[in-house]
């Protein structure tokens, strides 16, 4: 049985994921409440914003503690947007914050020649990750971005998919270490394709 909480930390976009989990024929919670979010089995960490405020935010609230708890209990849990960067162990948006540091790397602004930030569109995930099924289904579907930061894990195994900017950088799009999984782009505003990325993400058991 799949067991779905949104994390609320009052930043994402809240509604519109629990619309995407009903029109699955999933039921979501969100909450920000301990009890909830230990006994889910797919937790989801949204993010929209910049990253010190949403960082700060989660301390206060000691929602940092029970994210930290529940990956404990190696359950699936996916960063979307800003949600996969609070993932990292630090950002340069507007200073240097401490991330959660579930992965090894950074959070640093896009600085690319000929590039505006931020990235706002579709653009195509690239599957890089032949050993791991998920994203399989997903390869080289299109997803919305928006976003002026990219992550940079330590190590490149993290990385699941890429997509292109100028048809050269490689920006990453999916992450996972271990149960930890992040998206840079909105699966809940990329139609059909995020909806059966959501779908193979609650496959994760």
């Amino acid at each position: 049985m799949r067991n779905i909480s949104i994390l609320d930390y009052g930043i994402g976009n809240l509604m519109s994921l629990k619309r995407a989990f009903d029109y699955i024929g999933k039921k979501s919670k969100i909450t920000s409440k301990k009890k909830d979010i230990m006994s889910s089995s797919h937790l989801i960490l949204p993010g929209v914003g910049s990253f010190g405020n949403a960082i700060k935010i989660l301390r206060d609230k000691k929602l940092d503690k029970i994210i930290h708890d529940y990956i404990k209990t190696e359950k699936p849990i996916l960063g979307i947007c800003l949600g996969m960067q609070l993932l990292f162990e630090k950002s340069n948006e507007f200073g240097i914050h401490e991330g959660l540091g579930f992965v090894e790397g950074k959070v640093q602004k896009i600085s690319i020649k000929k590039i505006n930030t931020p990235i706002i569109g579709w653009h195509k995930i690239n599957f890089v990750n032949k050993k791991d099924v998920f994203l399989k289904k997903n390869n080289n579907s299109d997803f919305y971005f928006l976003h002026s930061y990219q992550c940079v894990p330590s190590d490149k195994k993290y990385i699941l998919a890429n997509y292109k900017l100028n048809n050269k950088n490689n920006i990453v799009a999916v992450i996972k270490k271990k149960n930890v999984y992040g998206c840079q782009f909105h699966p809940e505003k990329s139609s059909l394709q995020g909806i059966s990325f959501l779908k193979e993400f609650l496959q994760i058991t």
